[in-house]
Order: C-alpha cells, then sequence, then structure tokens
C-alpha cells in the first residue's frame, strides 16, 4: 500500500487526498450506476484512460472505498464493487451535482436528469447498503 505524506490534519483536505481528484469520483459515480468491471467502466462517457482508470481503482482498493472480485471468464475479468466507506460518498456526489446545476451554465439543459439522477444514486445507495449487509450475515 502506498503511503502519501500527511501534510495537514484538516478533515477536507485529508479526504481530498483520498478522492479528490475528478477521475477518482467518477469511477465511483459509475460504480453505482451499475458500471463494474474495468471494461464497462472505461467505456463511459468521459472515456477516461485505461492507465488512469488502473490507477484509480488501486487507490480506491487501498482505501477500502472498493473491493474487487475475480469474474469465471475468459481474460480474467474483476468486478469492482463499493464499500460501505464508498456508498458513504453519495452525498458527497449529490452536493457536487447539486452545486454543478446551480453555478455551472452548461448543466442548466440537465436539470431534470440530474434529478432522475439523484433518485437513481439515492436507490442505488440503499440495495448496495442492502447488498453489504445480507453478505455480512451470510459470512457470519
Amino acid at each position: 500500500m502506498r503511503v502519501r505524506e500527511r501534510k495537514s490534519d484538516c478533515p477536507i483536505h485529508a479526504g481530498l487526498n483520498v478522492f479528490g481528484d475528478a477521475w477518482t469520483l467518477i469511477v465511483v459515480r459509475d460504480l453505482l450506476r451499475g458500471r463494474n468491471t474495468f471494461t464497462e467502466l472505461s467505456n463511459g462517457s468521459e472515456r477516461i484512460a485505461t492507465n488512469v482508470l488502473a490507477d484509480r481503482l488501486a487507490r480506491l482498493e487501498e482505501e477500502g472505498i472498493i473491493t474487487k472480485e475475480p469474474l469465471p471468464g475468459r481474460g480474467n475479468p474483476i468486478r469492482y464493487d463499493l464499500t460501505e466507506k464508498g456508498v458513504d460518498l453519495v452525498p458527497i456526489l449529490i452536493s457536487i451535482a447539486e452545486w454543478s446545476l446551480e453555478h455551472d451554465e452548461h448543466t442548466e439543459a440537465a436539470r431534470e436528469l440530474a434529478r432522475r439522477r439523484k433518485r437513481e444514486v439515492t436507490k442505488a445507495r440503499k440495495e448496495i447498503r442492502a447488498r453489504l449487509r445480507a453478505k455480512r450475515k451470510e459470512s457470519e
């Protein structure tokens, strides 16, 4: 695991060290949307470079925000899923989207889409939490 030097005890700085770049939150957003393999994540509308995606997935796993699970099949596919810690980023994503709708003139046309996405993300958050609880019960 990489050890990053802490430059501050500020909680905002600490959080930004984990999820403070655009690609990290885009990956979290896409995982919430059900894109769970490397291929699905790399084919998103933002077209994240594969080396950047691999780096962000490794960081998110190191931080305990996602888990990875090998899937059967050709090419050793891996499924990535959010952990409880990852699901806890949902309010941050929603706040960023709401801020953008309020202050970025280019998001105006997407206002209704953003409302719909907020409902979808909130629903996905509940479903992921339920799945995680069921997994915990199975292992007990």
